[in-house]
């Protein structure tokens, strides 16, 4: 990470450590399934009606008026 022009906070060079030692561990596929699998059954869990999602919008609106 040196010589690269970069600077880090705290919490972000924690974060680079976590995933260089991940890495070479070749551990990094395997959380990246993990957690793919993990986000994929959250997505799974979710309902939605999606004709009401598509269905327009009713706004009321003002018909013109006739004045005698």
């Amino acid at each position: 990470m040196k010589r690269q022009g970069r600077s880090w906070g705290r919490s972000g060079a924690e974060n680079m450590v976590r995933l260089i030692n991940t890495i070479q561990n070749e551990d990094f596929e395997e959380a990246m399934r993990s957690n793919f699998e993990k986000v994929i059954g959250e997505v799974e869990n979710i309902k939605v009606d999606i004709n009401k999602l598509l269905r327009p919008i009713h706004e009321p609106h003002v018909g013109v008026k006739q004045v005698a």
